[in-house]
This record gives structure tokens, sequence and C-alpha cells, in this order.
């Protein structure tokens, strides 16, 4: 747990996650009700934990391993007050991911989003979701909730909401050069990036759970299935895969 000044900042460290793509056929009957898939790497076991210090920055060292995965990971405490996460896991079984990094955990109790990223187009309506910079927050005055199919939505598309957040709060932030989760009164955590990673907040009861993803293509969906090929990147056991995830203490002063 990290905190500043009585602000929990941080419940937590790191947790894999390995998020399968997940599809299913075409029907003519529709349920709202479709379970959300977000679980980290499960049955995590510690083989090792290593702390030193080298210069101004403290490194712990921890290995350990997954039911899907062997993973080290390696934390640096800078002296600028920043934190960098390296990993590096192999793959225990084969699987096919939506999203492969890591996932951090901060209280959910007035929490903001706000983030700038590179945009695939120049310009974005204030509107769109995909906007290169802006905030949201999980549970705006406007969200509102679709109980059945059919039913007109009561505002923009943005503010449908279920509990994970509305959709402008839970979707993937591609190409971030930063996005930050902080308190009302400015203060939380920012991952900054290079505009390669990609970004992911949800509401998961009394926390708000963001993942900084090395990995991240466009799903599943079977209609559009051909021409995200491409983009696809399988695992098979054995295989290694490698990222680093950048974290700032964000100070309103």
């Amino acid at each position: 747990m990290g905190s500043y000044h009585g602000d929990t900042l941080m419940n937590g460290g790191a947790e894999l996650m390995l998020l399968p793509l997940h599809s299913e056929e075409c029907r003519t009957e529709h349920s709202l009700n479709i379970p959300f898939i977000n679980n980290t790497c499960s049955s995590w076991k510690v083989s090792s934990i290593l702390a030193e210090t080298v210069k101004d920055t403290v490194k712990i060292s921890v290995k350990g391993k997954y039911k899907e995965a062997e993973i080290n990971l390696f934390y640096l405490f800078l002296k600028d007050g920043s934190l960098d996460v390296r990993y590096e896991f192999t793959a225990s079984e084969d699987i096919n991911p939506r999203q492969a990094g890591l996932v951090f955990s901060v209280p959910s109790s007035g929490r903001v989003l706000s983030w700038f990223r590179k945009g695939f187009w120049s310009s974005y309506p204030e509107w769109h979701i995909g906007r290169t910079s802006g905030t949201a927050t999980p549970f705006p005055q406007e969200a509102f909730y679709i109980k059945m199919p059919g039913v007109r939505p009561e505002g923009d598309w943005k503010f449908d909401a279920n509990s994970l957040g509305t959709n402008d709060f839970r979707s993937t932030k591609n190409n971030i050069y930063w996005a930050a989760l902080t308190s009302r009164g400015g203060t939380g955590i920012a991952a900054v990036s290079d505009g390669k990673q990609s970004f992911r907040s949800y509401a998961d009861g009394k926390s708000i759970m963001f993942l900084v993803a090395d990995y991240s293509n466009g799903g599943a969906e079977i209609f559009f299935a051909s021409h995200l090929e491409a983009e696809r990147r399988p695992l098979k056991a054995g295989d290694k895969f490698q990222g680093q995830v950048k974290l700032k203490v964000v100070i309103n002063n």
C-alpha cells in the first residue's frame, strides 16, 4: 500500500493479466447478462523476494508463478519518487491474449480518470470515448443503465454504464502518453508511457483497477475477425513476454 499525507494512492502491488480473446456465435436472441472477463492470473505463489539498494534506487525483485505463467517482477523505486515496474514472464499454457500487462488497484472514492494519448485520427468529437484527451468518472450523474434490449438510451452513449463504470471510464485508451487516476483534490497515480501502451480502468467494489498493457488488440468481434488477424499474438507454453510500467505520484500543490 502507498499513501501521501494520509491519502491512499495504491492498494497494493502489481498483478499479471493475460486477458483471453473471447467470442461467441452470432445469435438472433440477445441478453444483457454478459459475464465480464477481467480476471487477473490465478493461483499466485511467491518463490523469492530480494531487496537491495543501488545508488539512489531501491530494487525489489519478486519471483513467482501463476497457473498461467511464471514471472519475474522488478520494482525500482527511483530518487524522484517514481516507480518503474519491469516484468518478464514465461507462459505455462497456450493462450491467445486480448490484452497482456500489469494490473494495479487504487481506492474508488472520488477517483477521476484523465488521459492524453496518440490518436488514430487528427480530431475527435468531445463526446467520443476515443478522444485523445479527456476526463471521466466511473459513475457520474449522467450515467444510465439499460435494463432490456430495445429501450431507447436516455443520454450520450459514453454514459451507458454497468458495474464496471461508464463506457467512457472503462474503455481502453490505446497509445497513451499518460493516464492518471486522482482524487478530486488532484492527488493520485499516473502511468507514463511513450505512446505504445494501452490503459484501461474499471470499478471493482471498493477499488478502481487499472491495467497498463504492453499488448492490446481489437478483440474477437466475429465480423471483423479477419481484419484483426494480423494483430494477434498467440502465446504457446514456454513463450516469453516482457514489459515495463512507469508510475508517478501526482500531487496537487
